[in-house]
């Protein structure tokens, strides 16, 4: 009777032993479907508490591994929603960049008209002076002056432009 008893003892040993392997190996390898209840009853006495504790292991796990995915999930949408805007701005960067290099073109273009137009005023500057020298007349002088003032102005226009392009930027 001893030895059946002890027999059967070690029966609900091995198959207590067996389960429990049996779920810690399904989880170690990653399957958290792994059914806890099933063989309940080779739970006896105080292997209950090891029973107890393998169903709060898997439920932890279980509830760790949603967490994760309800976390990922937001992540991913939270990233969908911020890809657009970022790809909106890094179109605007580059259409500002085309405005900026357009508009230094024309900034350009403008300063050599300029600068020309001071080259112009005198040379015209310089052929007012001989006609004035020549013709000694009151009416012509006056334009000559008109002549001087507008070649003045062109020079100080070129100035201020040069001005404007060599200062820092920010300003």
């Amino acid at each position: 009777m001893i030895a059946r008893t002890t027999h059967r003892v070690c029966g609900c040993l091995r198959k207590t032993i067996d389960g429990v392997v049996r779920i810690l190996g399904e989880i170690a390898g990653g399957s958290l479907a792994v059914d806890v209840m099933a063989n309940e009853s080779y739970y006896i006495g105080d292997f209950k508490a090891l029973f107890a504790s393998l169903q709060s292991i898997h439920a932890n796990l279980m509830k760790v591994i949603r967490d994760i995915s309800q976390v990922a999930s937001q992540v991913d949408t939270s990233a969908g929603q911020v890809s657009p805007g970022a790809q909106a701005l890094s179109q605007g960067t580059i259409e500002q960049a085309a405005s900026i290099q357009e508009l230094l073109s024309n900034v350009t273009g403008i300063t050599s008209q300029l600068q020309s137009s001071t080259v112009r005023c005198g040379s015209a500057s310089e052929l007012v002076d001989k006609a004035t020298g020549y013709t000694a007349g009151k009416g012509f002088s006056v334009v000559a002056d008109e002549v001087r003032n507008l070649a003045a102005k062109s020079e100080d226009a070129v100035q201020s432009t040069n001005l404007l392009l060599t200062a820092p930027s920010g300003t």
